[in-house]
């Protein structure tokens, strides 16, 4: 099934050659990137369950609060 017909919108403005996307076209693309990113962080999110997490933690400490550290 095309988004178009999923949708019910054009999503591309077409005419003997592509022109752009439309509106709604624009707004998908903006779906899609943010869809894939949060598809790339749960990936990195289970592996770091799976092996453990990993990286560098740096804390800022009040002088005076240094001693309780």
């Amino acid at each position: 099934v095309m988004l178009e017909d999923e949708f019910g919108v054009p999503l591309i403005r077409r005419e003997r050659r592509f022109q752009g996307l439309t509106q709604e076209g624009e707004r998908i693309v903006r779906w899609a990137e943010r869809i894939l990113a949060d598809r790339e962080s749960m990936r990195q999110e289970v592996g770091a369950l799976r092996t453990g997490l990993s990286g560098r933690l740096t804390l800022g400490v009040i002088p005076t609060a240094a001693p309780a550290m």
